[in-house]
């Protein structure tokens, strides 16, 4: 069944956007959550008359989202996700007292679905491909505070009988990334001609295109399920060397990329995938898509954007 207005956290956010984006492009109403600070640059490359823009710093907003209904609620909001944040507990921890303002302000609306974004880093340093059954033992912070969010939204949403949705996500890119990540960056360097130290980058990653992503989500929004915790990735793994390589073949072959001048971080995970065949059992999808052809569009966004 499918819902007309869906409230969204985190829409000016990279992968928020893409969500915001695909909803739309749906027919559906987006009341996008934002601060008076929030940095918009992602929203208005995407400018849709579905979305509509909702202040949490200007008295009045619960009115306002009242006023539009929504029966779900996505919630991809999430401070410190940069290297240098995510072991920064104070962040960290303000991240669960925000997801519990907005269950609270989920169950005021009436709201009967919520889905929230979980990550990888919750399993901790584990290798190869992981289920939804293996044991969380987070590393970091920001893994912690995904766990313990996790467990919120399941008490809560259970105690008000709201059907619940964690969506452990794993490597994702596509367009609007910040530029310091690796994608855009490697691409901004190639594109200047400038030399780019890396590690060997022998590591296998899951890699998923944002923008299928987001049209899984579009299938757990629209599909009646009972609620549960959901591993949303590729279903696969690729060795990040041959992503690197594919970008350097679509712009310029001969540019200098010094694999290996790096070493990589203390207890580096070198294979990491997710099994995502409950999610794709449950909500009749397909997750592998092609990605050169995806990294191709993805390279011909940050080069328009770069040479603009």
């Amino acid at each position: 069944m499918k819902t007309d207005t869906v409230l969204l956290s985190g829409g000016s956010g990279f992968i928020g956007s893409h969500i915001a984006e695909i909803l739309s492009s749906n027919h559906y109403k987006v009341l996008i959550l934002i601060r008076n600070q929030t940095d918009l640059w992602r929203l208005n490359e995407i400018r849709n008359k579905n979305h509509i823009l909702v202040n949490l710093d200007v008295p009045g907003f619960k009115n306002e989202i009242q006023k539009h209904s929504p029966t779900c609620f996505i919630h991809s909001a999430w401070q410190g996700v940069k290297a240098t944040e995510r072991e920064n507990w104070t962040i960290q921890a303000q991240n669960i007292m925000f997801t519990l303002e907005m269950l609270s302000l989920s169950n005021l609306l009436g709201i009967n679905k919520i889905i929230a974004l979980g990550s990888q880093a919750e399993y901790g340093k584990v290798e190869g491909r992981i289920s939804e059954d293996t044991n969380c033992n987070p590393t970091t912070a920001y893994g912690a505070a995904k766990v313990a969010t996790q467990l919120l939204l399941k008490s809560f949403c259970e105690t008000h009988n709201i059907n619940w949705f964690w969506l452990r996500t794993f490597s994702l890119y596509g367009e609007r990334e910040n530029e310091s990540w690796l994608i855009p960056s490697l691409i901004k360097n190639i594109l200047s001609a400038k030399p780019m130290d890396l590690t060997a980058c022998e590591q296998r990653y899951d890699y998923m295109y944002a923008g299928d992503f987001s049209k899984a989500i579009i299938k757990t929004i629209e599909t009646k399920s009972s609620s549960g915790i959901f591993n949303l990735s590729s279903n696969s793994s690729i060795v990040l060397k041959d992503i690197i390589s594919q970008i350097q073949n679509y712009i310029r072959f001969d540019s200098i990329l010094n694999f290996g001048a790096l070493p990589y971080r203390t207890n580096q995970v070198m294979h990491i995938e997710g099994n995502s065949t409950k999610f794709i059992e449950r909500f009749d999808v397909e997750l592998n898509a092609n990605i050169e052809n995806m990294l191709s569009k993805v390279v011909n966004y940050y080069k328009l954007k770069f040479n603009s």
